[in-house]
């Protein structure tokens, strides 16, 4: 009788354990509390006969971000101390970049600190292999070779410093506990000429690709015999603006887990036949920014102070700071429908999701957000191109009013198969988040006729691709089923696939009329706006002349529709 009740325990136990896998706990790392993460710029020595595979030194050079000294050594890259704070500064907001976004992103829940080894440490490629965990030994083992007990960062930190959580991060999404395990808890190598990122040599990851934060075992670094808990490899080779974006990126993979919670482009298998460049923190390089939407802090129970909240998004209703209503409304919950007061969603929380109707399983559930953004912090803003044709000041980073986008599954925030990438889980499939913006949808006529060659250099013109203007004054209006210019959708090569060897962008460039884009420029010449990473057109707002949402309006209210994934997961 003991062993059975015993073996009941251990099942009880068991099942106890599954039960906690909750999304707001984080997949691999804490996503609250105070946190610490180490970062080691390093480098590859290729000088060797006996690197793996027989790679030489990729063809890149040490400029722009990584400068070097009168003797030829690697210095610590440009915008280093910019990343993090190293400490709690107890200022309204930090200083370092991500410490920020994240401070702002969670409405203060979330302090994500960090320090650097301040020089660069070179790893001979004899020592690699591929994988964040395979880098980061070969990193370790460099630095095991200091004579010092430990490790010294550059404002004074040791190694103990940044073992604040005890926590297993293979146990994903289960409850994170704060103390000591004689681990670092995050450990970020930012590489300049790294080959060993995958299958393939490093072009196909360019300047700034790698691996995202993931778990690791690892050896024993100096006083922190248990090694390292969760780490993270990639090359940042351009400037520092680039090495925070791949910062950005490659952190994500933390919180969230794998390639599938890439909701703008991304590796991963997409919701849609057009990847949308859409806005979260989950955004990668076709993001129009990266920061907070409303799902970002539903998903991961990042609430108001001021709001109660347990387990959903609330808004304010009428001019009451406290009066507030479920956000989680449906047509059928107000069938003679209401009115919502929507305070600046970045600084308050505040927003509307809307279940859509007539969608049954096993397709997935669909919802309407709406977010009022003023768009006046340094996130909360589009990215701008400085030479983009149309950035003429009015708005350039996006114009404040109303923010519309579909969230398409990804709505399950507790259970087993939370983090599961198959396509028939409801939070599986990447670029599941649709915008809809203001200018509406359509068919875009495409001028084959006007295709822009790459001018040589990335940061102006047609920012070195190969693109197709779009000509909006042939455009068919197709509120349903069409794509707005967020969306990169050209089948350039005629196949059956759409993303099948076509190296036409679209997006960066479109044909000029009625002065629009930029009434400088002649009708019917080639306007490069850079219109996918966001324009002022998007907002629903009086200065643009749209402020209605409806099935009367484009685009319209409905679901969308996506690609299809059966039970067994095929598409």
């Amino acid at each position: 009788m003991r062993s059975i009740i015993i073996v009941s325990i251990l099942i009880f136990s068991f099942l106890s354990t599954v039960a906690q896998k909750k999304m707001s706990n984080g997949h691999q790392i804490p996503v609250r509390g105070e946190i610490r993460v180490l970062l080691i710029f390093a480098e590859v020595d290729y000088s060797a006969d006996n690197c793996p595979d027989r790679l030489g030194e990729p063809e890149i050079t040490k400029t722009n971000n990584w400068g070097v000294d009168e003797h030829g050594v690697t210095q610590i890259p440009a915008g280093a101390d910019s990343l993090f704070d190293h400490k709690s500064s107890g200022r309204k907001f930090p200083q370092g970049y991500i410490t920020d976004l994240y401070y702002q992103a969670s409405l203060g829940k979330y302090i994500l600190l960090g320090d650097y080894y301040p020089e660069v440490v070179v790893v001979p490629c004899s020592t690699l292999a591929r994988g964040p965990g395979a880098h980061a030994n070969a990193v370790i083992q460099e630095l095991n070779k200091i004579a010092d007990t430990t490790v010294c960062t550059k404002n004074g930190y040791m190694l103990k410093d940044f073992d604040l959580w005890d926590w297993d991060p293979f146990q994903t999404g289960t409850p994170k506990m704060q103390g000591q395990d004689h681990k670092i808890d995050i450990f970020y190598i930012v590489w300049r000429n790294n080959h060993y990122m995958g299958r393939r040599k490093m072009g196909p990851y360019g300047c700034n690709g790698g691996f995202g934060l993931v778990g690791c075992r690892t050896k024993g670094l100096k006083d922190m015999t248990g090694g390292v808990s969760c780490a993270s490899s990639f090359n940042s080779c351009s400037n520092s603006q680039g090495c925070i974006q791949i910062t950005l990126a490659e952190f994500m993979h933390g919180p969230f887990g794998g390639n599938h919670w890439h909701s703008a482009r991304g590796r991963g298998v997409h919701t849609f036949m057009a990847v949308p460049h859409s806005y979260s923190i989950t955004g990668q390089s076709h993001s129009t920014m990266q920061f907070v939407c409303g799902w970002d802090r539903w998903i991961l129970e990042w609430e108001h102070e001021d709001k109660n909240q347990d387990d959903s998004i609330y808004i304010s209703v009428g001019n009451t700071k406290l009066g507030e209503t479920p956000s989680d409304i449906s047509i059928e919950s107000h069938p003679n429908g209401a009115t919502f007061i929507l305070r600046d969603f970045v600084r308050t929380g505040d927003a509307v999701r809307i279940k859509l109707p007539y969608l049954e399983a096993p397709v997935k559930n669909q919802y309407i957000w709406l977010e009022n953004r003023r768009m006046d912090t340094r996130y909360d803003k589009y990215y701008q191109e400085e030479c983009a044709d149309n950035a003429d000041g009015k708005y350039r980073f996006g114009t404040p009013g109303i923010y519309a986008y579909i969230q398409v599954g990804k709505d399950v925030k507790e259970g087993n198969n939370i983090y599961s990438a198959s396509p028939k889980h409801p939070n599986g499939l990447a670029s599941w988040l649709f915008p809809l913006s203001g200018e509406g949808n359509y068919d875009f006529r495409y001028r084959y006729d006007l295709i822009q060659e790459p001018l040589g250099s990335w940061y102006c013109g047609n920012w070195n691709n190969k693109n197709i203007p779009i000509d909006k004054s042939r455009s068919i209006p197709n509120p349903f089923t069409g794509h707005s210019d967020l969306y990169q959708v050209i089948n350039s090569d005629s196949s059956d696939k759409i993303y099948d060897n076509d190296r036409l962008q679209s997006g960066l460039s479109e044909v000029v009329y009625d002065g629009k884009c930029n009434n400088e420029l002649e009708e019917g010449s080639v306007c490069h706006n850079y219109n996918r990473s966001g324009d002022f057109e998007d907002a629903y707002c009086f200065a643009n002349g749209t402020y209605e949402l409806s099935l009367n309006t484009n685009p319209a209210a409905v679901p969308v529709y996506t690609l299809r994934a059966d039970y067994n997961g095929k598409r």
